[in-house]
């Protein structure tokens, strides 16, 4: 599965194509044509048996899509890199070489993974809500395309002139006022900020951080601490691992998964009853 409008398009999905076939593999190319195909695509692999992995080439979001099509299948996910952030391959260790990524989609070994949950829904890495969940909402697809990562920031600088938002956060018993809260299944957020050091994507945990009220200033600081890797030294963080996390508010707040814009509040966040297969690297 490929995804057109993914930030390095279908080139690289091509170009590993040929590679594989050097390598005797029989390769097929599934563009993407609109939100939900790539989930549609993997969920009929999966029906038909004819293959013995499928690729989702994109970002995070295509790659959860592909997932989601999978989920209780015997058909292994494999991931090319081909998005804005790619979070998803830094966290599995995935090599940036073309053939060693080929030896990785032919010969890397199948994991069962549990995907999380947002509302019901299958997500692959990462989810938020608060100041970035509401950047994500005011990125257009377009100017995602033309800017990559710098659509985000000024997005980002935009969200963080509005009023910080607040909400409350639920899990394992625990209640916490917010102004921000993250969840993720890995130890990468938004490219290489390694927001989760000790994350175990194969553990059976969602990974959830929450930025305590306090205004503008203290949101600016979590992200400038959070871009050094010192954000769990701050008072106003807090760490906890759990399966399940609620997110409630009295006006809505903005939420995303996998860098996709989610609607807005209340929010579940859990574990998937059901695995997927999904092919590690090391």
């Amino acid at each position: 599965m490929a995804n057109p409008t993914a930030g390095q398009g279908l080139g690289p999905a091509r170009r590993m194509a040929s590679i594989l076939a050097r390598h005797g593999a029989r390769v097929d190319i599934a563009p993407t044509e609109y939100a939900g195909h790539a989930r549609e695509l993997a969920r009929a692999a999966a029906h038909a048996g004819a293959a013995d992995v499928l690729v989702a080439s994109g970002g995070d979001g295509t790659s959860g899509e592909v997932m989601a099509g999978l989920i209780g299948s015997s058909l292994p996910l494999a991931i090319l890199p081909a998005g804005t952030a790619n979070v998803t391959a830094l966290s599995l260790g995935l090599p940036a070489e073309a053939d060693a990524l080929a030896r990785y989609i032919l010969e890397g070994p199948a994991v069962p993974f549990r995907p999380a949950l947002a509302n019901g829904q299958p997500f692959l890495c990462v989810a938020s809500v608060g100041v970035d969940a509401e950047a994500v909402r005011r990125v257009s697809l377009e100017l995602k395309r033309r800017a990559g990562k710098l659509a985000y920031a000024a997005a980002g600088a935009a969200a963080l002139a509005a009023p910080p938002p607040r909400f409350e956060v639920h899990a394992n018993g625990r209640h916490f006022e917010a102004a921000q809260m993250i969840v993720s299944r890995v130890p990468f957020y938004a490219g290489r900020f390694r927001l989760f050091p000790d994350a175990r994507p194969f553990a059976d945990e969602l990974n959830v951080l929450v930025v305590r009220p306090g205004g503008r200033t203290r949101l600016i600081r979590f992200a400038a601490m959070a871009a050094l890797g010192r954000h769990e030294g701050l008072r106003s963080v807090v760490r906890l691992s759990c399966e399940q996390v609620h997110v409630a508010a009295p006006a809505p707040v903005a939420a995303q998964v996998d860098g996709d814009a989610f609607g807005t509040t209340p929010v579940t966040f859990s574990l998937a009853p059901d695995a997927v297969l999904l092919k590690h690297w090391g």
